[in-house]
């Protein structure tokens, strides 16, 4: 259910999952049902009827529809409803088929093809597929136009040539209203492995500084307070060792688990390895070596003796 302007209304899933037990569970989804059910229970109350024959009355024809629905029931979800439709990038129909956001249009021949469209029903109930709005917008990767589709962030940007080329951009509404290109904001750092200037982008955990040069560069940063670059203390500090795999320095990082030793040719090389339990003291900095360390335990509380108490209250009965 959906409320709009303080009144309930059915949503399209909605609708269409109550089609389907409607059409599969036609015994329940009656009148009728509900008549005899009412009758039943108060035969129950005056003693005319067991419970158990009335739930034996219920459950047999119910478990056998269920049964049924299980083989013969559609399957919505993966295989979706078939339409007149054809995509016209592979040629093969189209279905309709349950995302998080509602229905949608999905080419059958998938995986082969991600072709999707979103679509709306007109007031005889026929479909209209609703086609991308087109921007004066070109990839900059590959060349292809681009054009608004909508996700779970709202509108933006994506290139037509998906899935070869993955390109999007984000897009925010002006004081105008009107909808435009969110440009990324440049920062004054460059990257380090590059030389490309770095962007502030926003990710789940906030904003991050990443290089312009992605995906060929993917170098990325913190961003501290002031806005700059955050880097942990500058430069990662080197153990005095080389990675096993590739030869370049290790350098000791900070992770959701607490430090670790990386290589620093990340993420050509992906090596990892935990510290030890007893760290060289003048190797380790002082933040590894804190963690390392075993935490003092706190002294336990002494409980109270609920035995006293007992005993003096066993006094006073016996007074």
């Amino acid at each position: 259910m959906a409320k709009e302007k303080g009144r309930l209304f059915p949503t399209e899933l909605g609708c269409l999952v109550t089609d389907l037990l409607v059409m599969n569970f036609q015994d329940i989804f009656d009148v009728r049902f509900t008549a005899q059910m009412e009758d039943e229970l108060d035969k129950v109350e005056e003693g005319e009827l067991r419970w158990t024959q009335a739930l034996e009355d219920f459950y047999q024809p119910f478990q056998k529809d269920l049964e049924k629905a299980k083989v013969e029931m559609e399957d919505i979800k993966w295989k979706g409803i078939a339409t007149d439709l054809i995509c016209e990038k592979c040629s093969a129909p189209m279905v309709i088929k349950l995302g998080r956001h509602g229905q949608f249009l999905a080419c059958s021949n998938y995986p082969d093809c991600k072709n999707t469209k979103e679509f709306q029903r007109n007031d005889a109930g026929e479909i209209q597929v609703i086609e991308a709005e087109p921007m004066q917008e070109t990839c900059e990767k590959c060349g292809a136009p681009m054009v608004i589709k909508t996700g779970r962030f709202g509108k933006f940007l994506a290139c037509t040539n998906y899935p070869q080329c993955k390109n999007t951009k984000k897009m925010m509404v002006n004081g105008e209203g009107r909808l435009e290109v969110a440009q990324d904001e440049v920062s004054s750092e460059v990257c380090e492995k590059c030389g490309s200037p770095l962007v502030v982008k926003t990710g789940r955990f906030g904003k991050f500084l990443a290089c312009s040069k992605y995906p060929e560069c993917k170098n990325t940063k913190r961003v501290g307070q002031e806005g700059k670059g955050k880097e942990d203390g500058s430069k990662p500090e080197p153990t005095g060792e080389d990675c096993e795999e590739c030869g370049a320095p290790l350098v000791y990082r900070k992770g959701r688990f607490g430090p670790f030793i990386a290589c620093s040719n990340y993420p050509r090389c992906r090596y990892t390895k935990k510290i030890a339990k007893t760290p060289d003291p003048a190797k380790v900095p002082a933040e590894a070596a804190a963690a390392s360390k075993p935490q003092p335990t706190k002294p336990r509380e002494a409980r109270p003796d609920k035995t006293q108490g007992v005993e003096t209250r066993t006094r006073k009965k016996r007074a």
